[in-house]
C-alpha cells in the first residue's frame, strides 16, 4: 500500500498474476489510482481489468487502455502485440476483480452496510446513504452496481477518508450473496424483505429467504442485522 492505495505489487500478490514483462521495483511500487472495467472512464494511473461479457470483451480494448496511461492491465489471455504497460495474466478476470476488491477492503477503516432483499434494495440503499452523509463520508453503490462486478467496483471507489460504504447486493442464485459478503465484509446487514420476485430462479420463497439470509449469516459477531 502507498498512501492508502494498492500498488501493482499488492495486486500481483493478491491475484497470483503472472506479469509480462516481470515487474521492476519501480513499477511494482506504483500506486493504482483507481480500478476500471470500462475504457470510456479510464484515467491516467488507473488499472484496467478486461472482463468478458455477453455483448463485449474487454480484451479487445487493452491496447486502447494502455495508450490511455494506465499503470497495467489485467487479462485472461495475453494480447497479440506487446503493450507498453505491465500485463497481469490471471485465469479469470472477474474473479480477479473480486480478489482485488477484497484486498482493498482489508485496508479500509470504513464500515460496510450491505443491503439486499427481493424488492426495495436500491431505494433503501439510496435513503441510507442520504441519511449517513449528514454525518459521515459515504461511498454508495452506483445505479445497478449490485452484483459480482458492481460490489467490487463500489468498494474500490472507497479511500482512506471513507467512513461508510453502502453496498447493494443482488443475487441470481444460492451462494452469490455469500460471495459478495466475503468480498465486502459488511458489519451491518439490511434485508428489506423476502418475496416472490426470484421464484423463477430458486423455486420457493423458503429458498429465496435462504439466499437473502446469506448476508445475515456472513456478519461478524459484533455486527448488526436489520430485518
Amino acid at each position: 500500500m502507498t498512501g492508502g492505495r494498492l500498488t501493482l505489487a499488492d495486486i500481483v500478490d493478491a491475484t497470483g498474476a503472472r506479469v509480462h514483462p516481470p515487474l521492476d521495483p519501480h513499477a511494482a511500487a506504483v500506486p493504482v489510482r483507481a480500478v476500471s472495467t470500462d475504457t470510456r472512464t479510464l484515467r491516467s494511473g488507473d488499472l484496467f481489468v478486461a472482463l468478458r461479457g455477453p455483448h463485449a470483451d474487454g480484451h479487445r480494448f487493452v491496447g486502447e487502455a494502455a495508450a490511455g496511461g494506465v499503470v497495467g492491465v489485467v487479462v485472461a489471455t495475453l494480447p497479440e502485440a506487446p503493450l507498453p504497460v505491465p500485463v497481469l495474466l490471471v485465469p479469470d478476470t472477474l474473479r480477479a476483480l473480486g480478489v482485488i476488491a477484497a484486498r482493498h477492503r482489508r485496508e479500509l477503516r470504513a464500515d460496510v452496510v450491505g443491503i439486499t432483499g427481493s424488492v426495495g434494495k436500491t431505494t433503501v440503499a439510496g435513503l441510507t446513504a442520504l441519511v449517513l452523509e449528514r454525518r459521515f463520508r459515504v461511498v454508495r453503490s452506483a445505479e445497478a452496481w449490485n452484483a459480482e462486478i458492481g460490489v467490487p467496483l463500489t468498494l474500490l471507489r472507497a479511500g482512506p477518508e471513507t467512513q461508510v460504504v453502502v453496498a447493494e447486493m443482488a443475487m441470481r442464485g444460492l451462494g452469490q450473496i455469500r460471495e459478495l459478503v466475503e468480498i465486502a465484509r459488511p458489519r451491518i446487514g439490511v434485508v428489506t424483505n423476502v418475496g416472490e420476485s426470484h421464484l423463477g430462479l430458486l423455486g420457493t420463497v423458503e429458498r429465496v429467504a435462504e439466499a437473502k439470509g446469506e448476508l445475515v449469516a456472513g456478519l461478524p459477531p459484533e455486527g448488526a442485522a436489520v430485518l
